[in-house]
């Protein structure tokens, strides 16, 4: 995908494929009043909440860490081309071959978002930069032609001399290095090492908005997950008011209970606001990366985090990852830079040819003079020394620097397994809360309205402790999913999971 992505930044000018603004939301439904002298009938709502993610399941799954050597230049850029998915519908289980319906849409968003991201396209001209500038270096061992011309408007001394000595003149000159000590071999290698540094930062970079593109798509999906149960736990609490109004108007010492209903009525429309203003944040998050042009409504979300690699497989695919990559690359390009500068610390020596094309009062022109030429700094005040030292120094600071961010990526991931691991055994403790709670909450419902022997502020508890089990249960789905974005995102592995 990386790759792909670079080349369409040049493309996505021209492209018409658009995406659109936001996931369709179901409208509420509408409102029934339950009638006085009859029970009204209590929904079964556990089956709703069946969440929990499948056991997480693993692969032998390698990074192919891309070739780049110091000497060739680095791969051009391929234009992006979506792959072209099967229709499938239903909720059958996709076999592996197959990407699933969902991790399709985030990864059309993903492409989507890199081709308009400003810090993915200052990083493509970053890294198209880094290429002329390996071009440049390159071009310094090739012939160095040069044209001049002198006047000689203004002469003093003898005569004699004066017809001997042109008036003017016009030279071409050329010179090329034959013996420097490798500095134009280290220039070069040091040119090419800061180009794929820049490319293992357009990776991150790309990482970084994947990652983000992803978990924003989850979260609004939670998000409308949690809004549904919202809703749904509106409507039954209306529904007991509106009971209670009948049974009010019959028997007015029932009153406190309507009063009772009201305020959890009003508790569950202000869950419904609130869920409303998360959402619109949400929204206006992802109208960043896309504005009006996401068209296409997000699938139905539906377990698609298969195929996670173990811990011991990202672990060990830590050290491929585009923060390592980065810094392991400036620290090549600062050993080629320090083995550069000692080269020019020593003689060197280059093929140097000229010819003049004025002549003398006497017609004597000057003919082509061919030799060797031979540069040597001596003595700079020190400042090579000081410049070796210093870029000495700044190898070492970045071998540290890489060891030290591969000790924070391998803790983040442990922290990360244990997370998801943590998040899906809450799950499911929660779907099973979540069952005794629906049955609690009809027995309760019976007792107090059939033989009395609840009192109604049971009921209301019941149904509030169901309501909080199924948005928790909810919750911890998807911030399982969410982590598990980050998990991969840290080993590394994330783009090419999405593939």
């Amino acid at each position: 995908m990386l790759s792909d992505v670079m080349e369409n930044s040049q493309q996505r000018r021209n492209s018409d494929d658009f995406f659109s603004t936001l996931l369709n939301q179901a409208p509420n439904a509408p409102v029934k009043n339950a009638d006085a002298e009859k029970t009204p009938a209590i929904k079964n709502e556990a089956q709703e909440v069946q969440v929990a993610p499948a056991p997480v399941a693993t692969h032998e799954w390698q990074y192919q860490q891309p070739a780049v050597s110091p000497h060739q230049d680095l791969p051009a850029p391929k234009p992006v081309r979506e792959k072209k998915e099967p229709e499938e519908t239903g909720a059958q289980p996709v076999p592996k071959t197959k990407a699933l319906p969902y991790k399709s849409y985030i990864r059309r968003l993903i492409m989507q978002a890199a081709n308009d991201d400003p810090g993915i396209r200052s990083l493509q001209e970053e890294w198209e930069a880094a290429q002329q500038d390996i071009r440049a270096t390159q071009g310094e061992r090739l012939p160095q032609i040069n044209v001049g011309a002198s006047v000689l408007p203004w002469y003093q001394g003898d005569v004699a001399d004066l017809r001997n000595t042109a008036k003017g003149d016009i030279t071409l000159s050329a010179s090329m290095p034959l013996f420097d000590w490798g500095r134009l071999s280290r220039a070069i290698d040091e040119r090419q090492y800061r180009a794929a540094a820049v490319g293992a930062r357009y990776a991150q970079q790309l990482d970084q908005l994947a990652y983000n593109v992803a978990s924003t798509e989850v979260q609004l999906a939670k998000q409308l997950a949690i809004k549904a149960v919202a809703q749904a736990y509106q409507q039954r609490m209306l529904t007991l008011v509106d009971m209670l109004n009948g049974i009010v108007n019959v028997d007015i010492g029932r009153r406190s209970e309507l009063v009772q209903a009201n305020a959890r009525l009003l508790l569950a429309q202000q869950e419904c606001e609130n869920i409303e203003a998360e959402i619109a944040k949400t929204q206006e998050t992802l109208n960043k990366w896309f504005g009006a042009r996401r068209h296409d409504a997000a699938p139905v979300y539906q377990y698609w985090m298969n195929d996670i690699p173990s811990l011991q497989q990202a672990i060990g695919n830590v050290s491929h990852s585009a923060p390592i990559r980065e810094v392991e690359a400036e620290y090549q390009a600062l050993s080629a830079y320090m083995a550069r500068t000692k080269a020019e610390q020593l003689p060197s020596v280059d093929f140097v040819i000229s010819k003049g094309f004025s002549a003398d009062d006497y017609g004597r022109d000057y003919g082509l003079q061919a030799g060797f030429s031979l540069r040597w700094e001596l003595f700079s005040g020190f400042s090579g020394m000081a410049n070796i030292a210093a870029a000495a120094s700044r190898a070492n600071a970045a071998k540290y620097k890489k060891n030290d961010q591969q000790r924070d990526l391998t803790s983040r991931l442990k922290v990360d397994d244990k997370e998801i691991k943590r998040l899906k055994e809450r799950t499911d403790n929660y779907q099973k809360l979540t069952r005794e709670s629906d049955t609690i909450r009809q027995m309760f419902y019976e007792q107090w309205y059939s033989a009395g022997r609840r009192s109604f502020l049971d009921v209301l508890s019941s149904e509030s402790d169901y309501y909080t089990y199924k948005v928790n249960a909810i919750t911890s789905r998807y911030d399982g999913d969410i982590t598990t974005l980050r998990y991969l995102w840290e080993s590394g592995g994330l783009l090419r999971w999405l593939d």
